[in-house]
């Protein structure tokens, strides 16, 4: 009974350690995390201010994100 439990105990702290080994890889940085990804948009959006009730909206840019860092540059057309 003693050599199930020793058993478990060391099946349960190698899988503790390997995600403790699994979460430190995960949060170092890579040069891949740092390439922009494009993205483009176009739709409908709602005016607030009362000086037309609708616009199209379009527009283009890039984002960057990692663990503690947020990029995130767009141009946009609004026509009413």
């Amino acid at each position: 009974m003693r050599s199930y439990i020793a058993l478990i105990l060391i099946a349960c702290g190698t899988l503790v350690a390997q995600d403790v080994v699994h979460s430190q890889k995960s949060q170092a940085w890579r040069l891949s995390d740092f390439v922009p990804r494009p993205n483009v948009f176009l739709g409908p959006e709602l005016m607030g201010g009362g000086y037309a009730p609708l616009a199209i909206e379009a527009g283009v840019g890039f984002s960057i994100e990692v663990q503690h860092f947020t990029l995130d540059a767009n141009g946009t057309y609004r026509h009413v």
